[in-house]
């Protein structure tokens, strides 16, 4: 088995410098600026992979209740799990918006087919309900549930921060650490003003999303073509047997 390392900021920032090196001097370029674009490169990658490697980037796990705060790095969510404390068995629950998380749990008149119980819990995803106490920017967005009483945990799409030492790793699937280093090296140029070479990079990394975009579109035809070969001789029709 073949172990990979993900790329670190120091193999990255070296590849990048030695492929601007016949344009870069110490007053048009240094490592903080360079850091700089990378970490906008990767932040754009990180958006184009989410599709195609969505489990990359999954947090599994964190617990939940009424109000919990979600993390930082929170993105955007994958499943919620809810049960009543005294359960067993968690249940997926339905995602609604503001407005009808509102109306669904509104005790004085509920909704009598569509009402949430611990057999069919719902949630939403809001701001910090503390608004008289924090600034805009110290707001975490938090999840409500209902009913009140449930808890769980919630599998979400976390962001990475911004890379900060020698030693971190990109964190991006393994096939798109080109494209970091081809965006980084496309915003250098449009800093140096070499227009036409920053528009060539900027069609190799077009490029190279197109090409990505076919190869999971291959795959996805493949598996379905795969799982239909499965399930083709499976019988249509099922006879009764009864007993004379």
């Amino acid at each position: 088995m073949i172990t990979y390392t993900s790329m670190t900021v120091k193999q990255a920032l070296d590849e990048v410098m030695i492929r601007i090196a016949k344009l870069s001097t110490s007053a048009n370029m240094d490592y903080q600026l360079g850091l700089m674009y990378l970490n906008r490169a990767r932040r754009e990658v990180m958006a184009v992979s989410l599709p195609f490697k969505d489990y990359f980037y999954t947090k599994s796990g964190f617990a939940v209740s009424n109000g919990t705060e979600l993390p930082q790095n929170f993105s955007g969510q994958v499943r919620v799990m809810l049960k009543d404390p005294g359960a067993t068995d968690y249940t997926e629950a339905r995602r609604v918006d503001a407005k009808e998380w509102w109306t669904l749990t509104n005790t004085v008149r509920p909704h009598s087919w569509n009402g949430a119980n611990n057999t069919n819990p719902i949630y939403t995803i809001w701001g910090s309900d503390d608004s008289d106490t924090q600034a805009w920017s110290d707001k975490g967005l938090v999840i409500k549930v209902a009913p009140s009483t449930v808890v769980g945990y919630i599998d979400y799409y976390a962001e990475y921060g911004d890379l900060v030492n020698d030693t971190d790793t990109l964190n991006v699937p393994p096939e798109f650490e080109n494209m970091v280093i081809t965006m980084t090296i496309q915003r250098i140029f449009q800093k140096l003003g070499e227009t036409s070479k920053a528009m060539d990079m900027y069609k190799t990394y077009q490029a190279g999303i197109m090409d990505i975009r076919k190869r999971a579109i291959a795959k996805r035809q493949t598996e379905g073509i795969n799982l239909q070969s499965q399930t083709s001789n499976m019988p249509t029709n099922v006879q009764t047997v009864t007993n004379n």
